[in-house]
């Protein structure tokens, strides 16, 4: 989805397997002066970080204290000043195998290899797999018409990156199917993804750095009664620039191109660049820019699905991130404007819901503003808060609802702003750590002024982790989300038990949807019931 806003639903989750294409070392590093750092908690075992953007949705798996459930949420990451890095030496590991089972009839199975030579050069390949399976009677009513039986996913790899003394380069290769089987449905998906990233590092003063990551993939999707649709998305982001004493002045570019094919057959385009200056000098740091839009597509070539990616415009939209410290290293005002173009893609409909229908139409969306203003500070060097609130004008945003003639989620689109206030809080002493956030949202329609209810108004979020001795782990994460109109309430309580029996191999065993509730992350898609598993982790 499109704007960023302050709206999260977050769960723990596991610590990213796949260590080739996890060690992309980018060149600006956002960090932070937090003396609590929220990622500290661990992060058990048993669930999976995928290579692609399918891990954001994914009801088998949680979702990190970082990620969200909707692409157009704000995500919360505190940063202070920006620093050119050193190429990172990459880490000894040579293999990681993950295999684990939760009831109902649920394999996972994961394993990562790669080769090292001279500290600068590694390849790996990797392979996951992830399956869900409850044959039987299937309850069906008009809650949950489309209960899955069988669900699996799987993807395969291989990655390898250089570095040299001023720079890297990373290359990963990728394929992916998902399938998933229902009462009244299917559908299946393949992805073939390729992607290079090309990163400066060790930059002097008045030298140009850069950092830029090319994507290509191939996304082939098809649902029972429905058209085949195939999707082609090549895409550039990145920014190249130049520092000089306490002043930085770069250009961020952003181009998409998509294709489609069968159902649908038009192309898309999106192209933004962005001129910005960044200035770095005591108590301010700040980014103020412009970035300039396009977006375009062909003709349809065929009436079948009708017309798609219709409304091309050219605009504006300010570029401001700024940073004043209040209070050294404990207290910071922050403020944020900024707004940009949205393909909705195919992949991100389904991304959002696997079972969407394929024939919902597919049109750009934009946000003109999206800003933010927060207070950021620590306390004692054991206590952080972020208190924050913003205001968004979105035009044309995906949401995944329901049709009122079928029983299938479709896309449908809406314009509206949004006023967001929220809290990210943890402490942490020692070997224990407690925290959480809270969003309050609020979304107007746009041309009627009235109040919608299209996603949910309170999203809470709390967890809680303890270690003993760096060796056991025990975890506990609630989720809470306010019904909407397409979604019920809904309470997620889970926990997870971890024990490191020496460097190479860990036990873990876990609970989820302890209180056996309905969860459904999209319309007419609902989760797994009350369920526990257990497994083993190999690390050589």
């Amino acid at each position: 989805m499109k704007n960023i806003s302050k709206v999260v639903l977050c769960i723990l989750t596991s610590i990213p397997f796949t260590m080739m294409a996890q060690s992309i070392d980018p060149i600006v590093e956002v960090s932070s002066q937090y003396k609590v750092d929220m990622g500290e908690i661990h992060k058990p075992s048993i669930d999976l970080s995928v290579n692609d953007s399918l891990q954001r949705f994914d009801i088998n798996f949680d979702y990190s204290i970082y990620d969200r459930p909707y692409q157009n949420l704000y995500v919360f990451a505190p940063y202070s000043y920006t620093q050119i890095k050193h190429p990172q030496e990459l880490g000894n590991n040579i293999l990681f195998a993950n295999i684990g089972y939760q009831s109902v009839a649920s394999p996972i199975g994961h394993i990562a290899v790669q080769a090292i030579t001279k500290k600068s050069f590694a390849a790996g390949v990797y392979g996951n797999f992830d399956g869900y399976y409850k044959y039987g009677d299937v309850e069906v009513d008009d809650i949950t018409p489309n209960f899955f039986r069988q669900r699996y996913k799987t993807d395969f790899g291989a990655n390898m990156k250089y570095a040299w003394r001023s720079g890297e380069v990373d290359f990963d290769a990728n394929y992916r199917i998902f399938d998933d089987k229902f009462v009244y449905t299917s559908n299946h998906s393949d992805k073939l993804s390729f992607t290079a990233t090309l990163n400066s590092a060790n930059v002097d003063e008045k030298s140009v750095d850069y950092g830029f990551v090319a994507n290509f993939y191939h996304l082939n999707a098809n649902h029972t009664n429905y058209s085949k649709i195939g999707e082609s998305m090549f895409s550039v982001k990145g920014d190249v620039g130049t520092t000089f004493d306490i002043h930085r002045v770069f250009v961020d570019v952003n181009v998409q191109m998509a294709s489609y094919s069968d159902y649908r057959s038009h192309e898309a385009w999106i192209l933004e660049f962005a001129p910005i200056y960044e200035y770095n000098k005591g108590r301010l740091f700040g980014r103020f820019g412009a970035k300039f839009g396009s977006r375009f597509a062909s003709k349809v070539k065929n009436n079948e699905s009708g017309v798609d990616h219709k409304d091309n415009l050219t605009n504006i939209f300010p570029v401001v991130d700024a940073k004043y410290t209040l209070i050294n290293n404990h207290l910071w005002v922050h403020a944020i404007a900024t707004g940009s173009n949205h393909m909705n893609s195919l992949e991100s409909m389904i991304t959002q819901c696997p079972i969407v229908k394929l024939s919902s139409p597919m049109e750009f969306g934009h946000t003109p503003i999206d800003a933010q203003l927060s207070l950021e500070s620590t306390i004692g060097g054991v206590f952080a808060i972020n208190i924050d609130g913003g205001y968004s004008i979105n035009r044309n945003t995906m949401v995944i609802g329901t049709s009122a003639t079928e029983l299938v989620p479709i896309a449908s689109y809406f314009d509206y702003e949004h006023l967001r206030a929220g809290a990210d809080m943890l402490l942490k002493i020692d070997h224990f750590s407690i925290g959480g956030n809270v969003s309050l949202n609020k979304y107007i329609d746009w041309f009627e002024e009235t109040q919608l209810n299209i996603l949910p108004k309170l999203i809470a979020h709390a967890s809680a982790a303890w270690d003993l001795r760096e060796r056991l782990f025990v975890s506990v994460k609630c989720d809470y989300s306010s019904e909407s109109d397409f979604l019920p309430q809904m309470v997620n309580l889970g926990t997870e038990i971890s024990l490191v029996l020496n460097r190479h191999f860990e036990v873990f065993v876990k609970g989820d949807n302890l209180l056996n509730q309905d969860l459904y992350y999209a319309p007419l898609y609902c989760g797994r019931e009350r369920n526990f598993g257990g497994g083993l982790t190999v690390n050589f």
